[in-house]
């Protein structure tokens, strides 16, 4: 079914220029809100390296593959900092108190997980073929 001249011209005055832009405003909150939750309770969880649980060898050390599981995590919680960083930059001062508050608490969280990661990454550089 084909619409009618005034439908179309309707359609065409509004243009949706302003709709538009609302629901980018609002679908940038939104997936902005849902990996704020899912980085904390990540990151509440203890963000476990899959290969890091203290599965050592007979000579005591690491077993290999775990490695790559360390550099990913790593990799992936400065991600998260540096992408906290670019939203914390985008709000200006006084905008938003409670989401500044809730960038800061991650930001912690992310600091102690990697405190917590400290001596695995250690290992892992220790392991490297090419470490003297």
């Amino acid at each position: 079914m084909e619409p009618h001249e005034g439908e179309k011209l309707e359609w065409i005055r509004g243009s949706g220029e302003k709709e538009i832009q609302e629901l980018n405003v609002n679908l940038l909150k939104e997936s902005q809100s849902w990996f704020l939750k899912f980085l904390d309770s990540s990151l509440s969880s203890g963000f476990q390296v899959s290969g890091t649980q203290e599965k050592k060898r007979k000579d005591g050390g690491l077993k290999k593959g775990s490695d790559s599981d360390i550099a990913i995590t790593l990799s992936q919680l400065k991600q998260s900092n540096d992408w906290l960083n670019q939203l914390s930059g985008k709000l200006g001062s006084g905008n938003n108190d409670e989401l500044e508050e809730t960038i800061n608490q991650l930001k912690q969280k992310i600091y102690t997980c990697l405190l917590n990661h400290v001596d695995s990454a250690a290992l892992a550089l220790e392991n490297r073929p090419d470490h003297n």
